[in-house]
Parts: C-alpha cells; sequence; structure tokens
C-alpha cells in the first residue's frame, strides 16, 4: 500500500506541529520582588482541616500590574535532584468563582507537610498592561507561610 502525502498536507501537518511544540516550550519568567507586591490585593486564610490536610481560602480583591490574571496557585517544590531538575509536590490552582461582593474567591486543599515551603504563585501574560512576547508569561511568588498562623 503506498501512502504518500500531498505537499499540502505535509505544510499543513508541519505548521501545526510547529505550533504545537511552541506552545509546550513556553517561558515563564519570574517578577523581581516589589514593595507593593505588583500592586495585588487579596486574603488568603490558612488553616489546618486536619492532621494530613491544610485548607487554603483565597479571595482576589485587585489584579493590580498583573491584570488580567491567568491564574493563582498554590505550588511546592521538592528538593533539587543530582541533574538539577526539581519536581513538584503540590500544585494546584484555584477555581476562582464569583462572589456576592463581585470580587472572585476559591479554596484548596493541600498536604499540611508542604504548607512551610509552599507558595502563592501568580501567572499573567501581561504585566503594567503591555503583553508578553509569544508563549511568555510572568509570575510572581509569595510564600504560603506568611499566611500560615
Amino acid at each position: 500500500m503506498n501512502t504518500r502525502w500531498s505537499r499540502i498536507a505535509l505544510g499543513v501537518v508541519t505548521v501545526v506541529v510547529a505550533l504545537a511544540a511552541g506552545a509546550a516550550w513556553a517561558i515563564h519568567e519570574g517578577l523581581a520582588p516589589s514593595q507593593d507586591d505588583w500592586k495585588l490585593k487579596f486574603e488568603v486564610q490558612v488553616t489546618p482541616a486536619d492532621d494530613k490536610l491544610t485548607t487554603i481560602d483565597f479571595k482576589l480583591l485587585d489584579e493590580g500590574r498583573l491584570k488580567p490574571l491567568h491564574a493563582v496557585n498554590v505550588i511546592s517544590l521538592g528538593p533539587t535532584k543530582p541533574n538539577g531538575t526539581r519536581e513538584y509536590k503540590v500544585n494546584a490552582r484555584f477555581e476562582l468563582k464569583p462572589t456576592s461582593d463581585g470580587k472572585r474567591a476559591g479554596q484548596l486543599q493541600i498536604p499540611s507537610e508542604y504548607v512551610e515551603g509552599a507558595f502563592l504563585h501568580f501567572l499573567a501574560k501581561r504585566v503594567d498592561g503591555r503583553p508578553r512576547q509569544g508563549y511568555s508569561a510572568a509570575y510572581y511568588d509569595i510564600p504560603l507561610k506568611k499566611f500560615a498562623k
């Protein structure tokens, strides 16, 4: 059986593969610390749910200079491996839903053992209203232990 592809079909496949590969290799650049935390305004409450889990309540009041936020996650990384890589111990995204006062809020639970090393991870495709180039995004991290009692 002879399966030959036309030049158009090969061109379409090449473009699709190139676009998919580009999206998979998105670059996330960390933002430097700022005194005003990039004007983000939010409320966080960290409370133990039981012996093994901790509940994190998050309410977004203002997206500040990162408007519009693409995602808000809680992330905790494991130790650095000999090859220089690290794996996620926790990578949970808040499902932010509108509240009665017009803000957005979400809740999630993570294992209590990772709260100490976890952080809030704000991901934005714009900074100060300017879009990032290509598939890049900016992120800003705030340690979660700052909010733990």
